[in-house]
């Protein structure tokens, strides 16, 4: 039950995010297959062929991309702006990952859409206070650096993204 009713509601409504279902995964995949086991032998192997293969590909897709993790994102546009002056801005959920990376990089600038739903509201507000973090929204008349979640940046210019 604990495994199965928030598998349905996400599915249907957005309430309960992805990452809280990360522990439930092995279970459901344990569902699936105990309810494959009841078909015919010939239809569970190939039915459990293609989920294996279908999660293999999603798994070496998902490693094969560059850059792989924020941390590299971010290495990538320190190394292309070396000495320019330039400024990061994130949205939520992308500002711890960010802050923890960005090492001494330029002030950090948080969007304030999606604030109310943040998890991490007191973190953030913790940086706030240390001058650290500022929230506002992206500069129009400024280059920066947008960082989201996955992760991607995208450089903006004067308020066009390049």
């Amino acid at each position: 039950v604990p495994v199965v009713v928030p598998t349905l509601i996400s599915l249907y409504r957005p309430v309960f995010y992805y990452r809280y279902l990360i522990f439930s995964s092995i279970p459901i995949l344990l569902i699936v297959f105990w309810g494959l086991s009841w078909l015919p032998k010939w239809l569970f192997w190939g039915a459990g062929g293609f989920l294996l293969a279908l999660y293999l590909s999603i798994n070496l897709l998902s490693l094969q991309r560059y850059p792989q993790t924020m941390r590299e994102e971010l290495l990538r546009i320190k190394k292309e702006m070396g000495d320019q002056d330039y400024q990061l801005v994130t949205l939520l959920p992308a500002f711890a990952e960010v802050m923890f990376y960005k090492n001494g990089q330029r002030p950090l600038t948080v969007l304030p859409e999606g604030i109310v739903q943040f998890s991490g509201k007191s973190l953030l507000d913790a940086f706030v206070r240390k001058g650290e973090v500022r929230i506002a929204e992206a500069p129009s008349n400024e280059t920066y650096w947008l960082v989201e979640p996955g992760p991607r940046a995208t450089y903006v210019e004067l308020g066009i993204k390049n």
